[in-house]
């Protein structure tokens, strides 16, 4: 039933077989599994966690154990049922490759480095080992080293974007910028629309003075991570300078840190010569200094109601 997508039935065959002593341990292996591929990790890990209570997992299962802890962000408890994983199968392939997940969620990139090396003994020039490879060298500054596992992962893999993009931005961290601009084109290429791309891209045009396409491209940062989940959504329409402002009041509000507000606050001053009135969202820490950028510009704390008819992020004023 489990294999035929019936998930309910088969869950109330697990339930009903969890009375059973002989059948008990298989069943919450299988009920942990069933909630593991609904999503519902939390249970899925009671029911191993329960399992494990009856009788000693084996390699593979203490492999799902992990890793199940490792997406609750339980990463050193993780890292012990890899270890135990590797005790009973020192060639698991799966616990090593799963251990330096956790490992660099812990930032412990050498011991993950040193986990995926292992696995790569059994699996050598693995396009994914590599990829984890690649990032845990990135972590550690080993930027040509870096370049040497994403080239290999994208020869293995020539028509994926993130492959690509990975390649490019240890090219950029090497300093080979030519060779990253050709990496970053060939990503966008295959996916226009790949935000991560298209934002590194930018950084990499900005830091080199292309600045028309550089501030164009890095609207796209908005669609990434963790922008994109702090966007406000506002229901009026944004700004970015295709249209008159000229007696229409706009909102101006913060991301990323201080440091970048109070460097893009000097964009601010040319709305009001456009005949915008302005409202400026600002941190409360950097009131006072606000105060001092121009007398027509409103301040507004976040989560203030203000009145405003469009909008736009700080960092887009370059762009706009």
């Amino acid at each position: 039933l489990y294999q035929q997508n019936m998930i309910q039935p088969a869950r109330e065959i697990y339930e009903r077989a969890l009375s059973r002593e002989g059948v008990k341990f298989q069943a919450l292996l299988l009920l942990g599994l069933l909630e593991q591929r609904e999503g519902r990790s939390l249970r899925a890990l009671a029911s191993y966690k329960r399992a494990e209570t009856l009788a000693s997992l084996d390699a593979s299962g203490l492999v799902v154990l992990g890793t199940l802890l490792t997406t609750l962000d339980r990463s050193e408890e993780a890292i012990l049922m890899f270890t135990k994983s590797l005790h009973l199968d020192p060639s698991n392939i799966n616990a090593y490759k799963n251990r330096a997940v956790a490992l660099q969620a812990c930032e412990r990139f050498d011991a993950a480095l040193s986990d995926l090396d292992s696995a790569l003994t059994f699996l050598p020039n693995d396009p994914d080992i590599m990829s984890q490879r690649g990032t845990c060298l990135m972590a550690l500054r080993r930027h040509q080293e870096a370049v040497e596992a994403y080239s290999k992962v994208a020869v293995a893999y020539p028509d994926d974007p993130t492959a690509h993009n990975n390649l490019a931005a240890a090219l950029n961290a090497a300093d080979m910028i030519a060779d990253s601009l050709e990496s970053f084109n060939r990503a966008i290429f295959l996916d226009p629309e790949y935000p991560e791309a298209r934002r590194n891209k930018s950084l990499l045009l900005l830091a080199h003075g292309d600045f028309i396409e550089g501030w164009s491209l890095y609207e796209s940062r908005l669609d990434v991570s963790p922008y994109k989940e702090k966007d406000p959504a506002f229901p009026q329409v944004s700004w970015r300078g295709d249209s008159d402002l000229k007696g229409r009041r706009i909102l101006i509000y913060p991301e990323q840190g201080y440091g970048d507000f109070i460097n893009f606050c000097r964009y601010v001053p040319r709305l009001v010569e456009m005949g915008a009135n302005v409202i400026l969202g600002c941190p409360p820490v950097l009131f006072a200094l606000m105060k001092t950028l121009h007398p027509a510009i409103e301040l507004s704390q976040e989560g203030e109601r203000v009145h405003f008819e469009t909008h736009c992020p700080i960092m887009s004023l370059p762009f706009a």
